[in-house]
Formats: C-alpha cells, sequence, structure tokens
C-alpha cells in the first residue's frame, strides 16, 4: 500500500522534489509549493477568484473566521483538482465556499 501512496504521489507531484515541499490536505489531496514555503497545521488552501492557480494563506491572530480572517499570504501552490477550477462549481459541489477575507 505504502508504495502506491508514492507512486501516485509522485505522478501527481513531479520528479523534482528537490524544488518542491509537499503536503497533504485535511481532505486527503496530495500538493506541493515551493521549496522556500514552511506548510503549518492551519494553513489553507485558496483559490482568488479570477485565479487558474491555488495558494496558501495562514490564520493570523485574533483570527475571525466568521469575518474572513485576517491571514497572511504564505505562496502559490499545486493541488490536482484545484487548478483551473470552476468557483461557482465547486461550491455547489464540494468542500468549496466563497468568502471576502482579509489579507495581512
Amino acid at each position: 500500500m505504502t508504495l502506491r501512496i508514492l507512486v501516485d504521489f509522485t505522478s501527481a507531484v513531479g520528479n523534482n522534489f528537490e524544488l518542491r515541499r509537499p503536503f497533504v490536505t485535511m481532505l486527503g489531496q496530495m500538493g506541493s509549493t515551493g521549496n522556500s514555503c514552511e506548510v503549518e497545521y492551519q494553513d489553507v488552501v485558496c483559490v482568488f477568484v479570477g485565479s487558474a492557480v491555488p495558494y496558501l494563506l495562514r490564520p493570523m491572530e485574533p483570527f475571525d473566521r466568521s469575518r474572513g480572517g485576517p491571514y497572511s499570504f504564505i505562496g502559490c501552490c499545486w493541488v490536482p483538482g484545484f487548478i483551473d477550477i470552476d468557483i461557482a462549481e465547486g461550491e455547489r459541489r464540494g468542500p468549496f465556499e466563497l468568502q471576502d477575507i482579509t489579507l495581512i
């Protein structure tokens, strides 16, 4: 089972591991970001309206989800299924929600 996961991860993320930092979301989706990004447990993957690329955001203190943050920008990332996503379709069928946020 472990071998299959590694093979799937390699085919999903690519062969340039030295340039990437892999992560797994709480929903079990594999992704990667640049090796200069430090991914932490509470980080959030988001897609800004009008963007074709997902990004990593980090909740900042004092955090208020109902008010959309505040968040700090960590960097862009790559998550299969989040590239070129239709936001409206993602909101209808899955764990996506459209939300106004505050970036610091």
